[in-house]
């Protein structure tokens, strides 16, 4: 019979929500950091600094808006992009 896969344990969790397995994955992940998984780490440490009182509410928001501004903007900027090149047939 065989026996089921073990899952690996993380070493740590960055904001209590990013695992690390290997102490050169933090590494790999400032190397390797695109806008998606930035926007997504700065979304994880407002969170984790919520949770643990690090921000009043009114912090809280304000950095929520500048989070969604930042993302809107980049929306339309790539839009714009998009638009702008030439049709290609």
């Amino acid at each position: 019979m065989e026996q089921p896969k073990s899952e690996k344990t993380p070493i740590s969790l960055l904001f209590d929500s990013i695992p690390v397995y290997e102490p050169n994955d933090i590494e790999k992940l400032l190397n390797g950091l695109e806008y998606p998984q930035s926007i997504y780490i700065i979304n994880q440490s407002i969170n984790y600094a919520y949770k643990h009182g690090i921000f009043s509410m009114e912090e809280i928001e304000l950095v929520s808006k500048s989070l969604r501004n930042i993302t809107l903007h980049k929306c339309i900027e790539s839009e714009s992009e998009i638009s702008s090149q030439p049709n290609q047939k």
